[in-house]
């Protein structure tokens, strides 16, 4: 199980076709902004129902809470910091 944290629909889509190129029996639940993020990760959000993550593949440029201030909200909480995060950005800087 994957959570992607990602706002752009482009590059979501690319993260799944990767998946699918991989030929990797992966299921994907994205979200779209860090509020979202950790609302799904502490099983707040009652829209979602997504087992928890194996992985988490995190974009540092989303709204709401940004990428470096999701990854410092997981690792402070002892439910959730154990997930691995992978840092994903498009970004220049």
């Amino acid at each position: 199980n994957v959570l992607l944290i990602e706002d752009d629909a482009a590059d979501e889509l690319l993260a799944r076709r990767a998946f699918a190129e991989a030929s990797l029996p992966v299921n994907i639940f994205t979200v779209h902004d860090g509020v979202a993020a950790l609302d799904c990760l502490r099983n707040r959000s009652t829209l979602v129902d997504f087992p928890r993550p194996d992985i988490i593949l995190l974009d540092l440029n989303i709204p709401k809470h940004d990428g470096a201030t999701v990854l410092r909200e997981i690792k402070r909480d002892r439910e959730i910091s154990d997930i691995p995060v992978i840092i994903l950005t498009n970004s220049i800087n």
